[in-house]
C-alpha cells in the first residue's frame, strides 16, 4: 500500500449538503500528480461511494512525497452512503465510514 490516509465528512449543516473526501498518499517523484473521481462504474452496493484515485508519474528525482487530494460531492444521493472506498490503479483499496456532521 502507498501509505493511503483519509477521511470522509457529510456536512448536514451546508446547503447544499456536502460529501468531503479528503486525505493524501505517498507517491515516489516530486512532481507526481495525484487526481480523485467518482468509479464508472459504481460499486455494486449503492451504500459505498467508489471513488478512483490515479497518480500520474514525473520525473522529478525519486523521494517519497506526500500529495493531498480532496473531492466535494453535493448531489441528492450523498446521504445514501455510510462508506467510501477508493481504489487505486494497482488493485488495492481501502474503506473508511462517511462521518457525519450536523
Amino acid at each position: 500500500m502507498n501509505h493511503l490516509t483519509f477521511k470522509a465528512n457529510l456536512n448536514l449543516k451546508t446547503i447544499p449538503n456536502e460529501l468531503v473526501v479528503h486525505g493524501s498518499i505517498i507517491t515516489y517523484s516530486s512532481d507526481d500528480e495525484v487526481t480523485i473521481a467518482p468509479a464508472y462504474p459504481g460499486g455494486i452496493n449503492p451504500t459505498i461511494l467508489l471513488l478512483d484515485l490515479k497518480i500520474k508519474e514525473g520525473k522529478g528525482p525519486k523521494k517519497g512525497t506526500p500529495k493531498a487530494f480532496s473531492l466535494i460531492l453535493n448531489d441528492d444521493s450523498i446521504k445514501n452512503y455510510s462508506k467510501v472506498t477508493i481504489q487505486l490503479e494497482a488493485g488495492e483499496s481501502q474503506t473508511e465510514d462517511v462521518k457525519i456532521f450536523g
